[in-house]
């Protein structure tokens, strides 16, 4: 293994000297994972990374896939911003589909390889909570099981393990408040059973936030060390239509889907107008309020770590 780079824990700033701030594309800090292995890697931006998550973005060219299998220290978040990704955990051969507008979820220890079998870019937007690697970086090998189709008969060696247990967990379904912590599984059940969970806005935890100023909420994920989801925020009215004051137990990374969206932090007296594509950073304990002055909807993708 490589050491894990500085950045890592310390981006947009280090450690203790976090404050929020708008991430624009242009300032992302681009790198490939992994730079030990270019011709397999993949092109990535760094959004930010502290003590609690990592967000970034990166993506795949049509026929191609990195190598080798990556395994996190924390549970792992994909959604795919343009294109396909086809997903595959080796130990249990298991293969997932996830198209645009969706997204999955691999539990921490949970090895897996991105493939794209398209002919047009894929892009995706990843979170890992709550660290993206141990010091020693990131994994310079493989050597678990590789269960491909005919892998044995092709000359390919699998390593004997016991079988993974598929349960009714690993399917969508529309979640509840009440699943709000556990939800498509429990941390710890995921962990245990290493199965990839497709996540969707459908099936997500459907939330209403605020009673003067009510927004939409869907939690597309939600366990003991990440919550990820959507908000709504509509147009029209005498004022314009916001949420109301929130603050979090953890680090919190907004994508601006559609909007603009304006941030406003009264503790700090501090707005941030964030366009379309961009994103927003607020450190955990800030108050904040997501305000739509524009003709249309807004809509913003959130990941906070680790708690709400």
């Amino acid at each position: 293994m490589a050491k894990r780079p500085d950045y890592f824990c310390n981006w947009p700033k280090p450690q203790g000297q976090q404050v929020p701030c708008i991430q624009k594309q242009s300032e992302l800090r681009m790198f490939l994972y992994t730079e030990e292995f270019p011709e397999t890697s993949d092109l990535n931006w760094l959004i930010a990374s502290t003590e609690n998550i990592t967000v970034g973005e990166y993506q795949l060219s049509p026929g191609s896939h990195f190598s080798p299998a990556d395994v996190h220290a924390g549970d792992e978040i994909y959604y795919v911003m343009k294109g396909e990704v086809t997903m595959f955990q080796p130990e249990s051969g298991q293969v997932m589909v996830v198209g645009e507008g969706e997204g999955i979820l691999m539990p921490k220890g949970c090895p897996h390889i991105g493939y794209n079998f398209t002919e047009d870019k894929s892009h995706m937007l990843y979170a890992i909570a709550p660290k993206i690697w141990g010091e020693d970086g990131p994994p310079s090998d493989y050597t678990g099981a590789v269960r491909l189709y005919k892998f044995e008969e092709r000359g390919g060696s699998v390593r004997e393990e016991a079988s993974p247990v598929f349960s009714e967990n690993a399917a969508p379904r529309e979640g509840m408040r009440i699943d709000l912590g556990h939800f498509p599984a429990s941390g710890p059940e995921g962990r245990e059973k290493k199965l990839f969970y497709k996540l969707t806005e459908q099936n997500g935890i459907k939330m209403i936030s605020g009673t003067k100023t009510p927004a939409l909420m869907s939690v597309w994920a939600s366990n003991d060390v990440m919550q990820f989801g959507t908000i709504k925020i509509l147009t029209g009215g005498p004022a314009p239509q916001q949420t109301e004051y929130d603050t979090h137990a953890g680090d919190a990374i907004f994508y601006v889907m559609d909007g603009p969206a304006t941030f406003f932090l009264p503790d700090r007296t501090q707005t941030f107008n964030v366009e379309p594509g961009d994103f927003m950073f607020i450190p955990q304990g800030e108050r904040y309020k997501i305000i739509n002055y524009y003709g249309h909807t807004a809509k913003v993708l959130f990941f906070v770590a680790p708690e709400f």
